[in-house]
């Protein structure tokens, strides 16, 4: 049997910390072996800390029912407990980034379900099945930041992830799509909902991803390209049809 690697949850009394504690069980590679949150739940047991808001549609996995919380800030009391980090804490954008770099500076790497470090021009973000390669830019960031063994990835926004891996299915079976109508039901949460139809231009490939910000007559949208560089764009809100 190979042995697992031990990985720390941070922020794992929320709802997306809560969706890693239910799908790191059982997994052949990982086991979850060291748990933070805010100082709130900290010295509890896990099984305490989420009592009465365990979301989750399974029962709370028993090997992580017991894992007293640590404080997430405490950066050095993770070290020795695991060798990768899951980071899932929620908090304002600049704090999470510099938590994030505080964890890889103590030689952890970290794999980020945050947006805060999505725009660091040296933190590759990943959808395992189309960009894998991107993996390499983490020896330039360590060399940048002076980093050994620890570093950053992320994850990219929910929307994307969803529908980029059939787009790119047939991107390569040679079928490249010319429009993309995509609607991001996220946004009713921001009352400004909306859907846009982008023309890719010739020889590019730009995917209407989401709103950003809110949109009375026009709206700021992320676009991205299939090689995962980040722009934006100011378009005017469509019609509905």
């Amino acid at each position: 049997m190979v042995q697992r690697i031990n990985v720390a949850v941070i922020g794992a009394t929320g709802m997306v910390g809560q969706n890693y504690i239910r799908l790191l069980a059982n997994h052949p590679w990982f086991e979850v072996a060291y748990v933070a949150a805010s100082p709130q739940s900290a010295g509890k047991p896990y099984a305490e800390a989420v009592a009465g808001r365990w979301h989750m549609p399974s029962d709370l996995p028993e090997p992580v029912r017991k894992l007293v919380v640590g404080d997430a800030n405490d950066v050095e009391a993770a070290r020795g407990k695991c060798a990768l980090v899951f980071s899932a804490v929620s908090l304002e954008k600049q704090a999470t980034a510099a938590l994030e770099c505080a964890y890889a500076a103590a030689g952890l790497p970290v794999v980020s379900n945050n947006s805060a470090h999505r725009f660091t021009p040296d933190v590759p973000m990943i959808i395992p099945e189309i960009n894998p390669g991107h993996l390499d830019v983490i020896a330039a960031q360590r060399k940048a930041r002076g980093w050994t063994t620890g570093c950053i990835v992320v994850k990219s926004n929910c929307s994307i992830q969803s529908y980029m891996t059939p787009v790119w299915a047939l991107w390569q079976a040679g079928y490249k799509p010319r429009t993309l109508v995509v609607a991001t039901l996220q946004a009713l949460l921001t009352e400004c909902g909306a859907a846009q139809r982008t023309r890719v231009a010739p020889g590019e490939a730009y995917l209407f991803i989401g709103v950003r910000g809110a949109t009375p007559a026009s709206a700021r949208y992320s676009v991205w390209r299939l090689g995962f560089q980040k722009s934006s764009i100011t378009t005017t809100k469509p019609a509905w049809r």
